[in-house]
This record gives C-alpha cells, sequence and structure tokens, in this order.
C-alpha cells in the first residue's frame, strides 16, 4: 500500500468499521465504497490511532422513472451514506479501549420492509378467543417456507 493513512473499498467487501451483529447482520457483507483516513500516534502517552470513515453502502438498485409501473420507489436507488470517527486509547500499558461512533442516513429503506425473505407460500394460523360471550377468530399469517426451502423443479 503506497499510503499507510489512506484506504479506499469498492464493490462487496468483508466489514472494514467497528460494529456488532446487533448493528449489521454478520452474514451479510457490505456493498459500496468505503473511504478510511488513519493516523498513529506514537509519542502522545494515550491516543494511539485516530480514524475516519465515509461509507456509501447501495441496498437496492431500481430502474425506470414511471410513477405507474414503480409504485413507491419511482425509480429512486436505495442506499445508506455515512461514517464512522474511531480510535485507539491505552491508558495503562495492559489496558487498551477502541471506541468509535457511527452514523448511517438510510435513503428510501422501504425496499428492505417490503423485501420478502419467504417468498415461496404462507401459511395461516390461529384460533378464537371468547369475550363476553362473543366468540373473535384470530388469524396469524406467518411466513412459510423460504427460496432455500423450496423444491427444485425436477429435483
Amino acid at each position: 500500500m503506497a499510503h499507510k493513512w489512506f484506504s479506499a473499498t469498492a464493490g462487496k467487501f468483508a466489514f472494514t468499521w467497528a460494529r456488532t451483529s446487533v448493528t449489521f447482520d454478520p452474514d451479510i457483507s457490505p456493498e459500496g465504497f468505503v473511504e478510511r483516513f488513519s493516523k498513529d500516534f506514537e509519542s502522545v502517552p494515550i491516543v494511539k490511532n485516530v480514524n475516519l470513515q465515509f461509507m456509501q453502502l447501495l441496498f437496492n438498485e431500481t430502474t425506470g422513472t414511471s410513477t405507474t409501473s414503480l409504485g413507491l420507489f419511482n425509480g429512486r436507488d436505495s442506499f445508506a451514506v455515512g461514517g464512522q470517527i474511531g480510535g485507539r486509547l491505552q491508558p495503562l500499558s495492559f489496558w487498551t479501549l477502541t471506541p468509535s461512533f457511527t452514523i448511517l442516513n438510510f435513503r428510501y429503506q422501504d425496499a428492505l420492509l417490503n423485501a420478502s425473505a419467504f417468498a415461496v407460500q404462507a401459511t395461516n394460523s390461529g384460533g378464537s378467543v371468547t369475550i363476553g360471550g362473543t366468540t373473535y377468530p384470530i388469524v396469524v399469517t406467518a411466513p412459510g417456507e423460504g427460496p432455500g426451502c423450496a423444491r427444485i423443479a425436477g429435483g
């Protein structure tokens, strides 16, 4: 690498920023662009590194501009843009801290909410409840088998 203080990543890649499984699914690799600036400090007593990352993550490509054929999205691509500032602190020789602060602005995120992870079928279940002598049905729509469980034609 020509410059240790700068790196740029594009395409589908492993996470380059500090995260937890609560904020990002560890089974999914992000896709987009990440630029990272990092500065090491050897002579500073506690602060050993400060880094800044900018992220542009794409998660749904929608083509066209027709409002009748595309409904809600109208040809807008779904994406997240933001950044992270972090560092490495070493207050004692045996204790290292790596604090970070991340902010992401998700745009047109309804693509995530509208996407069906279980597109093969759906099943209904439920029962009934009686209140004051009147019986009310309870219907719960549950996702069926996902695409990974679907039967392969001829298989």
